[in-house]
């Protein structure tokens, strides 16, 4: 997703066509793993799950990255500057994202809780957790990754500005968290698990749902970015070579052993991958700015066509939307079809309406 504010600094704006090219695929694989498209084929299931867990992680990257490029240190230094303004703009810019969306999701948080069954209290109670907590709400399952980059880029302001910190230990801070992130996981699906790991970890999970948030997730993936975007005029000193085997590193590790994107695996694959895509920059290649602003909103809008094709189209009553019975490969060209539609439309409309492409983000 494109969430970054304009630049504030003098230099001026590179743009990175791959990196625009490749969200636009990111955005089909997030379309991907809410559609199932090959569910009923093993092999290329698995072969596609090893791949889409890259996802969110490089649209992390991606935003700590642009949002961080071309700053430097002293920027943090002070109370005002070019660098403090971007971040605290991005922040505002995600939450306002953020409180949008939330409230554009809300007739299928309604509809989500009127299949399972809940009274108006318990909907409400379910509502304030998932938006306040865990980030997403029934079916609106994109938006995690809005309040999670709003955590992440908090910690990293917070470490830089107020902390005095260098990438150099926040990355490293940042990285422990991930890996606890993995331990909540496993301690989630442990049957066996010690009473003293258990307790706290179910407390844990009845609040926030899982660790798949901006504390142990998206930081390390947003400060990585950061840190690469302070350093973006070098990056092409890293020998090509060292980044198709750390992708290629990586994609065997989520393969062979496990596709969570809180293991190494996952980050090694999506660093080498993002190190590919922007090799190429330039302050008049500017080429797939469509493609970049497309998969925004494709992010955005993907799953109202996902629950107009399975409940609407199909008529079903399964509120465990994996669980019903209906044409997977359908569904997934029909979401496509649905989003790049809507995707062009908003487009071409934002370009005379400010408001609808603040709502979008584009």
């Amino acid at each position: 997703m494109d969430i970054t504010v304009a630049s504030t600094h003098k230099t001026a704006k590179v743009n990175y066509p791959n990196l625009d090219l490749m969200k636009f695929f990111l955005a089909l694989l997030v379309v991907e793993i809410h559609t199932r498209p090959l569910k009923c084929f093993y092999f290329a299931e698995t072969l596609i799950e090893g791949i889409d867990v890259l996802a969110v992680p490089l649209f992390f990257l991606a935003s700590g990255f642009l949002c961080f490029r071309d700053l430097n240190y002293a920027s943090f230094g002070v109370v005002i500057s070019a660098g403090t303004e971007r971040v605290r703009n991005t922040i505002i810019k995600l939450l306002r994202l953020y409180l949008i969306w939330t409230l554009l999701y809300l007739p299928l948080t309604i509809f989500g809780n009127v299949l399972l069954g809940k009274n108006l209290l318990h909907g409400s109670l379910s509502f304030i957790r998932g938006t306040l907590f865990v980030g997403e709400n029934y079916y609106s399952w994109p938006l995690w990754y809005l309040l999670a980059s709003i955590v992440g880029f908090t910690l990293v302001f917070i470490c830089l500005h107020r902390g005095g910190w260098r990438f150099k230990h926040i990355i490293p801070f940042s990285l422990i968290l991930l890996l606890l992130g993995y331990g909540i996981t496993y301690v989630q699906g442990w049957d066996g698990a010690p009473v003293y790991l258990a307790v706290p970890i179910r407390i844990y999970c009845r609040v926030f749902g899982s660790s798949r948030n901006g504390l142990f997730e998206g930081f390390f993936y947003i400060a990585v970015g950061a840190a690469l975007g302070l350093k973006w005029d070098q990056l092409n000193r890293v020998p090509l070579l060292l980044e198709f085997a750390a992708v290629a590193f990586g994609l065997a590790g989520t393969y062979l052993v496990s596709n969570d994107a809180h293991l190494p695996f996952c980050a090694i694959a999506s660093i080498g991958l993002f190190l590919l895509s922007v090799r190429r920059y330039g302050v008049n290649l500017n080429s797939c700015a469509l493609a970049r602003r497309m998969s925004t909103i494709i992010y955005l809008v993907h799953m109202y066509f996902v629950v107009v094709f399975v409940y609407g189209i199909c008529g079903q009553s399964n509120p465990d939307l994996y669980a019903s019975n209906v044409n997977r490969p359908l569904l997934f060209l029909f979401t496509l079809s649905g989003s790049i539609i809507v995707s062009t439309l908003v487009i071409g409309v934002s370009k005379r309406m400010p408001i609808i492409k603040a709502a979008f983000g584009i």
